[in-house]
């Protein structure tokens, strides 16, 4: 990664930089910066490793050297209506097109907030609100490693044949998000379009419940709704944990 680049690529944004050769998590070291003191500029927090990178629920996400973008977007004035599903989804379409434009590899969303390629997950997103700075963190598997056994066949990575410009990535992701939040727009269309799973019969743990159902859509806050036995519901929290047979074919 070229740094300097980079730095100029956001210094045209206002966006100000801080990069890491290891670090243990970048919206860890947003939680830090933010807690010392307000921010004046919209800051990216890149790092070419982390040790304990995280996911939602705290889930931990492998961050190994020179294979992956680990990044977070901080921006310093606070959100009045903080609306995680909401935000989120829209901000992963916002991923989802940087990344389309810059390595012209089209990846999907699994809901709320996973990036999925040919069925393996290659990156996430995640969106905090801390000290009235919203954070907004996402990994991104670029090229394949030797993942731990435990998660090996269910991720994987872009691995763009002629490589990929992580400086113009960066700078489109972080770009994109800042204007989406200065200037919403409804991308709930688009997040819909992206969605591996709209149309499938999934099982969604909802706390300590299960409910199986037909994925017919997302709401205007980021919900998913399914079609099962008890009818069309909206749920605005929870996993897909399962993705059924329907009609005798694997989805």
């Amino acid at each position: 990664m070229n740094i300097e680049k980079l730095k100029t690529l956001l210094e045209e944004q206002k966006i100000d930089l801080k990069y890491f050769d290891e670090i243990d998590s970048t919206n860890l070291e947003a939680k830090r910066l933010i807690n010392s003191g307000p921010l004046n500029r919209p800051l990216a927090i890149v790092a070419n490793a982390q040790t304990a990178g995280y996911g939602r629920n705290g889930r931990s996400f492998y961050s190994p050297k020179q294979v992956g973008l680990y990044l977070t977007l901080v921006l310093p004035a606070g959100t009045d209506e903080f609306n995680p599903g909401k935000i989120t989804t829209a901000l992963a379409v916002v991923a989802v097109e940087a990344i389309r434009d810059i390595t012209k590899i089209q990846v999907q969303i699994k809901w709320v907030n996973d990036l999925y390629l040919n069925e393996h997950k290659v990156g996430g997103i995640l969106t905090e609100l801390d000290n009235e700075h919203l954070i907004i963190g996402m990994g991104l598997n670029l090229e394949p490693t030797d993942y731990p056994t435990e998660i090996a066949e269910r991720v994987g990575a872009l691995s763009a044949q002629n490589g990929i410009q992580v400086e113009e990535l960066i700078s489109q992701l972080t770009t994109k998000w800042l204007q989406q939040m200065q200037y919403p727009v409804d991308l709930m269309e688009r997040y819909q379009k992206y969605s591996n799973l709209l149309q499938k019969k999934v099982v969604l743990a909802v706390g300590q419940q299960e409910v199986a159902g037909i994925v017919t859509g997302f709401g205007t806050s980021g919900e998913i709704i399914l079609e099962s036995d008890q009818g069309q519901q909206a749920f605005h929290s929870g996993e897909v944990i399962k993705v059924l047979k329907v009609e005798g074919l694997e989805l």
